[in-house]
């Protein structure tokens, strides 16, 4: 049974794909492990984020009052390359481990077997085929390119920004926000963007397993089949998702500090990033909604038919008896209780492989870093002092 598991997990990665693994790889910057991760994380840091403070500063924008804001005042540019840009590489680690730490379950379940291996090999060729496709990351540059120019285009500065140089003949871009322009931002929105396909791989894959013969039980006690493990938090993507949240707070916050605009305007597009958060962690284990639901019908009426025959089977047997003292200490009258309470379980099976524990974390991954930009809307001690003041 190890050496099933170990091949069912093993040979198997959504992260380890990409141009930007080829360069890495280059680079001999493609150490899987913790250390590898962090020192991956620290170069991205270090070429992103590092040259915009050296070019900012020896054209006075780092600093001081020359631009409304400066560059040391930017808290979403040091967000996106210092916090969310690490935190993506790292979830690299996470994602691949969960995924293998799941699809090793299904064979430690004996929900799959091992003469389901070679499907299973199969199926992992394909996504590593569809992780590795260079059309993939043709479509994502010309996505990043085509949103810069864009932005670039339409962007209007309602404030003077360290991304603007301002001299007599009016404001020209900085060489700190050329390098932001043409190198920061596509590299983070590049890494962005491999997520989402990866995402899509993900989507695939549970769908590709969902079709195998899944030995689903469903007098099961997680009342998922059997394959309730898939909806134990945290989720695969759930790191992915603190990461995105960070970046959603984080430019809300731009608005209401720079622009000061309201808090409130924004209360819709909060709410439905938390949603779509919940969406990012559970779409893809709604693929098992089918022989799930396919295993909870043929559950009832199989064990409906043998609670018949059993319940039948005891009332000949005990029914009309001038002598029920037998019937103490007997193990029918036991049996009888299992299997309704057996049946009862068949029926509370759901017909998705995770509860509310699961939309709970993930609305908790999007809402944490949401609660500081409620601060530049409410005074925070006033509220604490009214709470004290109630309270005692």
């Amino acid at each position: 049974m190890e050496t099933i598991v170990k091949l069912a997990a093993g040979d198997f990665s959504l992260a380890s794909s990409g141009r930007l693994n080829t360069v890495l790889r280059w680079l001999h910057l493609d150490d899987e492990s913790s250390k590898g991760y962090i020192r991956r994380s620290l170069v991205l840091v270090c070429i992103t984020w590092l040259p915009l403070l050296i070019l900012s500063a020896l054209q006075g924008l780092a600093w001081g009052d020359r631009v409304d804001m400066n560059f040391l005042e930017d808290f979403a540019t040091h967000s996106k390359l210092i916090l969310v840009l690490p935190l993506l590489i790292i979830s690299e680690s996470s994602v691949d481990g969960r995924l293998k730490e799941l699809t090793a379950q299904f064979f430690k379940s004996d929900i799959l077997s091992a003469k389901d291996l070679p499907v299973l090999d199969q199926i992992k060729k394909r996504i590593k085929r569809l992780s590795e496709t260079q059309i993939a990351d043709w479509i994502i540059l010309f996505i990043v390119i085509v949103n810069i120019a864009v932005r670039w285009v339409e962007n209007v500065h309602d404030i003077s920004v360290w991304m603007l140089y301002p001299d007599a003949g009016g404001a020209h871009i900085s060489w700190a926000g050329s390098w932001f322009a043409f190198f920061s931002l596509p590299v983070l929105q590049y890494i962005l963007l491999r997520w989402l396909w990866r995402w899509c791989i993900w989507l695939i894959y549970f769908g590709k397993i969902s079709r195998m013969p899944l030995q689903l039980s469903p007098a099961h006690p997680d009342k998922a089949g059997g394959i309730g493990f898939l909806g134990i938090p945290p989720a695969p993507f759930l790191q992915v998702s603190l990461a995105l949240s960070i970046l959603f707070s984080t430019m809300i916050s731009v608005k209401i500090f720079w622009l000061h605009e309201r808090l409130t305007q924004y209360y819709p597009i909060m709410i439905g990033f938390a949603i779509l958060t919940i969406i990012i962690n559970v779409l893809p284990l709604l693929v098992f909604m089918k022989p799930m639901m396919k295993q909870r019908r043929k559950g009832i009426f199989e064990y409906s038919a043998l609670i018949k025959k059993h319940h039948g089977c005891f009332d000949e047997k005990w029914l009309n008896k001038s002598d029920v003292n037998m019937l103490l200490g007997s193990q029918d009258a036991s049996s009888t209780t299992d299997l309704n309470s057996t049946f009862n379980t068949v029926v509370s099976m759901g017909i998705f492989p995770f509860n509310l524990k699961t939309m709970l974390s993930s609305i908790m991954i999007a809402v944490l870093p949401m609660i500081p930009v409620f601060a530049f809307e409410y005074d925070w001690l006033v509220i604490l002092k009214k709470i004290i003041g109630i309270m005692i």
